[in-house]
């Protein structure tokens, strides 16, 4: 998922994020599946986030795609 440090305020597009063991924060966007291909930019799983916060994204990401 994406992350912006920069400061939006609208929850339909952008959900706050904190991660204490990472310490990474900023907005989720929520209106952007990235596609990129993961293995050849040489990603990294960084941190995580909680059961519900998944359920969420991934209902959402859902939506998206079936349009």
């Amino acid at each position: 998922m994406l992350i912006t440090s920069t400061n939006r305020q609208d929850p339909n597009f952008y959900k706050d994020f904190f991660d204490f063991a990472s310490k990474i924060s900023g907005k989720i966007i929520l209106w952007q599946i990235p596609t990129y291909d993961f293995n050849a930019r040489h990603g990294e799983i960084i941190g995580s986030v909680p059961a519900s916060l998944l359920d969420d994204l991934l209902k959402r990401a859902n939506f998206i795609l079936s349009r």
